[in-house]
């Protein structure tokens, strides 16, 4: 899990906002699943998302929009590249990248059904919340070793084999 949450802060260092945004957005299901072992598998996705989301998150991110929302702007997102999707009451989510002078844009802010939410805002509230879990998890060895043995690791083999051209 720590190796996710460093490449959501080196995507945030290097303004990458679509990767920092997909992998902000898949913490509560992976945070959920660990959290939540029998709901494995994904016809609980939903419930895991939003519980762990409700939990850990609450309205950190937004006074609008509900756990349930996210998921909805989670899935539209990851499965179809899009930040239109049907919530209670918003339906299109803009993100905007930080201003480069340091200044802050609109936030949390709606217009009819639509919303804009600052990308970093939503990264940096993600990343905070699973760091938090995570301290929780520190004092049972036996959840830190399943979610560990659970997570996706790429080795990094690079000094030895340097990357190969797709041909």
């Amino acid at each position: 899990m720590q190796r996710l949450l460093d490449s959501l802060q080196t995507a945030v260092r290097n303004r990458n906002w679509n990767a920092a945004l997909f992998i902000a957005m898949s913490i509560p299901d992976i945070c959920g699943r660990i959290e939540w072992p029998e709901l494995a598998g994904s016809g609980n996705a939903r419930k895991r998302f939003t519980r762990w989301f409700e939990k850990c998150i609450g309205g950190c991110i937004s006074t609008v929009l509900s756990a349930d929302d996210f998921y909805l702007l989670r899935c539209a997102l990851v499965h179809e590249g899009s930040s239109n999707f049907h919530g209670r009451s918003i339906g299109h989510v803009s993100f905007l990248a930080p201003r480069t002078d340091g200044t802050r844009g609109p936030h949390d802010v709606t217009l009819y059904r639509s919303m804009c939410l600052q990308v970093d805002i939503v990264c940096f509230a993600m990343c905070t919340a699973a760091r938090e879990w995570l301290e929780g998890w520190s004092q049972d060895p036996a959840k830190r070793r399943d979610l560990e043995l659970s997570m996706l690791y790429i080795e990094d083999n690079s000094a030895t084999n340097p990357p190969s051209t797709p041909g």
